[in-house]
């Protein structure tokens, strides 16, 4: 969403508003990361007003951005930004990432994160692709990962429920 003079003098206050919010946020992005540039993530948020406010904090907030330091916050931008193939720099070289720069929990959000706002922004676009391989997979180890989780709750859970079932007395309501 960038304007040229003329077009500024055409827009309305509410269009104006947005622009300097998106500005903010953009400005916000470069400052934290203390970098020069917007990384792709962000950037290709210009043009949605409403969306890059929030998604800028869920990823401050579900990263930690205000724990790391300095080098860690720009590896960071490093990886939320694209290649010339399109391809996030984490996707592209995720080994890289996860060795020595990043720790694996820190990976899998950032991972996650570039997902879900991929998600996202087509879901706005109404755009449904025919083949999406890492959501597919994304979803599908969540999905595995809870039931596990759940089927070890379940035994616990059975016993307790019995010995509350033994000692109703028949007849009478629960």
């Amino acid at each position: 969403m960038r304007f040229s003079i003329t077009t500024r003098a055409s827009l309305t206050n509410a269009d104006l508003t947005r622009y300097v919010t998106v500005q903010a946020v953009l400005q916000d992005i470069t400052r934290t990361f203390g970098i020069s540039f917007v990384p792709e993530l962000f950037e290709g948020m210009r043009n949605r007003p409403a969306y890059p406010e929030t998604a800028w904090e869920l990823f401050k907030e579900e990263v930690n951005l205000e724990r790391l330091d300095r080098s860690t916050k720009r590896i960071i931008a490093l990886a939320i930004t694209t290649n010339e193939a399109g391809t996030y720099f984490i996707a592209a070289l995720p080994h890289a990432f996860r060795l020595d720069v990043l720790d694996q929990a820190t990976y899998d959000k950032i991972l996650s994160t570039i997902r879900f706002f991929k998600a996202f922004d087509r879901h706005l676009s109404g755009i449904m692709p025919a083949f999406v391989p890492d959501a597919v997979r994304y979803v599908n180890h969540v999905c595995v990962k809870n039931i596990r989780v759940m089927k070890r709750r379940e035994p616990a859970r059975s016993r307790s429920q019995e010995k509350k079932t033994r000692a109703r007395p028949l007849g009478l309501g629960a």
